[in-house]
């Protein structure tokens, strides 16, 4: 029996390309985020975002399937760049700097204050289901 070969698809794995063999395309068009596709003409392009690595680059090198862990699938504008954004946040809080991180948004000007909190706010009615004041 021949096994038909895989196609190959790049994704980005800390800031590498690598090629991942696969049946169908990792990416399906359609951003996790918002729910936006290309198919419906919404939107241009996807992105796969990383929310962290697990892995030595030379590991997913061996075995490429691997870049495709922690990954969800976002449009650029605003999902990708939150991905990020939050990616970046939340890798820099730990109990022993809650203090430190409160501090910094305390600075912020009062709109983003504003913003963040109403965020914050959104999010613990969702995750707890019940209404955080």
């Amino acid at each position: 029996m021949v096994l038909k070969q895989l196609k190959k698809y790049g994704v980005t794995y800390k800031r590498k390309r690598i090629r991942v063999p696969c049946k169908t395309n990792p990416r399906k068009g359609k951003c996790n985020g918002c729910g936006r596709s290309i198919r419906k003409k919404e939107i241009k392009v996807t992105q796969l975002h990383h929310w962290f690595y697990a892995y030595l680059l030379r590991t997913v090198k061996k075995n490429p399937q691997l870049s495709l862990d922690n990954t969800n699938e976002f449009c650029f504008r605003p999902c990708h760049r939150a991905a990020d954004a939050l990616r970046m946040l939340t890798a820099e809080i730990n109990p022993e700097n809650y203090d430190n991180i409160i501090n910094v948004v305390k600075l912020m000007p009062d709109w983003m204050q504003k913003n963040f909190t109403q965020l914050c706010r959104k999010w613990l009615k969702e995750k707890n289901g019940a209404m955080v004041k």
